[in-house]
């Protein structure tokens, strides 16, 4: 028989994973709509508020939405409902779906994005390394190409397409994973610890060229299809310890999926 969870209870519970303390200071992580004393009676996981999530909440009879990215960053001066961002919110309050997000707290979680994103692609997890917050570094299997492992990444990510910074395949050895869009800061780091790959979701033109002059190959799948592998563990631990509420995932947004 399905059940019901006081939301404080769950927070408190997300909270031991991705522990708020730990996101970046300019993040907006937490409770974004509803309150710690309703009582839940399904989770649906999304990247993002989206339609999508909404109409599986109202399916599955879920009230509460957990995303990775915040549906706040900045200040909310206006709710005007013919907009989308104002309809989407509206939406929220007059079905009375709760929100919570954990967004870099989940990135610098013990078990966080890029530990998934590993895992998702078939590394050994005991060959993974995390460099810092953002970044995981592994080592390839010898004799693996660039254009193999690419298109091996791709496939088990479901990613709709492959961005490389170059066109000559060669072998690859050391490989840094950064889930989401790529940080520039990490450039130094991976010259002085001899990277020759990276793999991340998203990356802009400029940056792509600098790591192409420092001979990094650079492979971007897509931020939805690197960072939405962690949705599949939260869903796990969420259902092991609140048994008798569903938990749902949105299946990802058209931009990313396969064709």
């Amino acid at each position: 028989m399905q059940g019901s969870y006081p939301l404080k209870e769950i927070r408190t519970y997300i909270e031991t994973l991705a522990p708020p303390e730990r996101a970046e200071e300019w993040d907006r992580v937490g409770l974004m709509i509803g309150s710690d004393s309703d009582w839940v009676t399904g989770i649906v996981l999304s990247l993002d508020v989206t339609s999508e999530g909404m109409d599986l909440c109202t399916k599955t009879g879920a009230n509460l939405m957990i995303t990775h990215h915040p549906i706040f960053f900045e200040p909310c001066f206006s709710i005007v409902t013919d907009m989308p961002s104002g309809k989407r919110i509206a939406r929220l309050i007059e079905e009375k779906i709760s929100v919570y997000s954990a967004h870099t707290n989940l990135d610098r979680a013990d078990y966080g994005v890029n530990q998934a994103l590993c895992d998702a692609i078939h590394f050994d997890s005991s060959l993974c390394s995390p460099k810092n917050d953002y970044a995981l570094y592994v080592t390839a299997s010898s004799g693996t190409g660039l254009i193999e492992f690419a298109q091996r990444s791709a496939n088990r990510l479901g990613s709709s397409g492959i961005l490389l910074n170059t066109n000559k395949d060669r072998e690859i050895h050391n490989i840094c994973l950064c889930a989401g869009s790529f940080d520039e800061r990490l450039i130094p780091s991976l010259i002085r610890d001899h990277i020759d790959t990276v793999l991340t979701g998203e990356i802009k033109h400029h940056i792509s060229v600098l790591l192409d002059e420092a001979g990094i190959a650079c492979i971007a799948l897509g931020h939805e299809a690197t960072e939405r592998v962690v949705l599949p563990y939260l869903g796990k631990k969420l259902s092991e310890v609140f048994p008798d509420i569903p938990v749902n995932i949105v299946r990802g947004n058209v931009f990313t999926n396969r064709i």
